[in-house]
C-alpha cells in the first residue's frame, strides 16, 4: 500500500481512480500507464512463487 501511495497509484486499488467518459485521450493514456505502474510495483513486491498471479491479472486491483 505504501509503495503505491507514495506514487499516487493507490487509487487504482481502492477504486477511487477510474476511467470516466469525459476523460481526454491524454488522461486515458495516463490512466493506463499508471495502472501498469501499479501492477508492476505489486509484482516486484511479491514472492517469486506468486509473481505469475500478478502477471496474469488484468489490472492492479485484481493483482492486489
Amino acid at each position: 500500500m505504501f509503495f503505491l501511495s507514495k506514487d499516487d497509484l493507490w487509487g487504482h486499488i481502492d477504486g477511487s481512480k477510474v476511467l470516466e467518459e469525459n476523460m481526454s485521450q491524454k488522461e486515458i493514456v495516463q490512466f493506463h500507464q499508471d495502472s501498469q505502474k501499479a501492477k508492476a510495483i505489486i509484482g516486484l513486491h511479491v514472492s517469486n512463487d506468486l509473481d505469475h498471479i500478478v502477471a496474469e491479472s488484468p489490472d492492479p486491483k485484481t493483482a492486489f
